[in-house]
């Protein structure tokens, strides 16, 4: 369940970081191969320490447009 979560947390962090070269960042991140998370993380621009701060922060803004969506409805 905790590798879900930091999965889940880190690619909405990375995401967040820079949505027009995430595609390049994670082609990085395949190339480079087996590594270790926090490497894994500053591939995709994230520094690791900031992950749980970036990471909530991007997952509130997406529930909130939920929120806001459903609420328009």
């Amino acid at each position: 369940a905790i590798s879900y979560v930091w999965a889940n947390l880190a690619a909405l962090a990375a995401i967040d970081a820079d949505t027009d070269g995430i595609g390049r960042r994670f082609e990085r991140v395949l190339r480079a191969g087996a590594m270790d998370a926090d490497e894994q993380l500053e591939l995709l621009g994230v520094a690791p320490e900031a992950l749980p701060a970036l990471g909530v922060a991007a997952l509130d803004r997406r529930l909130t447009a939920l929120r806001e969506v459903v609420e328009g409805a």
